[in-house]
């Protein structure tokens, strides 16, 4: 039998997956320039660009709010904050190995786009998805057994 925590975790990322794909379908233009520039194939810039996601986002889920037992809203937040940067971040280690870190740092107002596009996308996205967590039974209380 899986655990709650393990099914969250895991809707966390496919989640978060989906969130990556629309974001990345609508900055096309630079989700097809990267692609190409990886030698990736074209058509699916979107999909490829956000499968990372799948299990960063599942990984941070569990180790920010599963593993803690924490179920705020900031901490969906930060969950959302945390899964774009180490997104974007795995993401800059394939460009430097393909490319070389010189490449990566010549183009770093890429990077900076990137960031200042996924950073706000990620920490909005994390609190609807802690909402759903709280209303299915996993809201923390505080001492007096009101929801936090």
């Amino acid at each position: 039998m899986v655990s709650t925590s393990t099914k969250w975790s895991l809707l966390a990322g496919v989640y978060a997956f989906l969130c990556g794909v629309v974001l990345l379908v609508v900055l096309s233009p630079v989700s097809d320039t990267l692609v190409k520039l990886l030698g990736l194939p074209e058509g699916y810039s979107a999909v490829l660009l956000a499968a990372p996601v799948l299990v960063v986002g599942a990984v941070v889920w569990w180790a920010v709010v599963e593993w803690r037992e924490a179920y705020t809203y900031p901490l969906g937040a930060v969950y959302g904050l945390a899964t774009a940067l180490a997104t974007a971040t795995v993401w800059v280690l394939v460009f430097a190995a393909v490319w070389g870190v010189s490449l990566v740092l010549a183009g770093g107002i890429l990077v900076v786009f990137v960031v200042a596009v996924t950073v706000p996308a990620g920490l909005v996205v994390g609190v609807p998805l802690m909402a759903a967590r709280r209303l299915t039974g996993g809201a923390s209380t505080g001492p007096d057994g009101v929801p936090r």
